[in-house]
């Protein structure tokens, strides 16, 4: 768990960055690199030219992470705050068969830490290779209406 007074640093330190994120968004996908102790934090900014990155390597001491801003909205502190805290706590938010996916999938499981790598619909039901945290999974969704899902199963590979 992360005490307050590292959060209340890293939120500090995401204001300071937040003018340089602005100067740099021109040249390229601004993202924040950083490295968080029990009791610091370390906080940059780098530019890559036309691609996203995001890492997350948890050490039992620190967690060094690198985050992409993905437009205006991920320009405000307390947005980038609660995705980069997102990361360090430990995943509350699991899939589970029987949960109901409402509008875009895609997007949905992007929230969880799926990114996904194929994806088929086929007689009302999808069926997705994903890959979170270095491991891949195959999920099985039943379409129940337009736009709303359940997931049925979701297996490691």
């Amino acid at each position: 768990m992360v005490s307050m007074d590292v959060k209340r640093e890293l939120f500090k330190k995401i204001l300071e960055n937040i003018p340089r994120i602005r100067e740099v968004i021109s040249y390229g996908i601004p993202h924040l690199i950083g490295e968080i102790t029990e009791d610091d934090v370390c906080l940059d900014v780098l530019t890559y030219e036309g691609r996203e990155v995001e890492i997350v390597i948890k050490e039992s001491s620190r967690t060094c992470f690198i985050i992409p801003i993905r437009g205006e909205e991920d320009l405000k502190a307390y947005r980038l705050f609660a995705r980069i805290i997102s990361h360090i706590q430990e995943d509350k938010r699991k899939l589970n068969p029987g949960m109901k996916i409402k509008g875009d999938i895609l997007g949905t499981l992007k929230k969880f830490g799926h990114e996904i790598l194929w994806m088929s619909d086929w007689q009302g039901s999808v069926e997705l290779i994903t890959i979170c945290k270095g491991k891949r999974y195959r999920l099985l969704l039943r379409r129940d209406n337009i736009d709303e899902y359940t997931l049925t199963s979701i297996l490691e590979l």
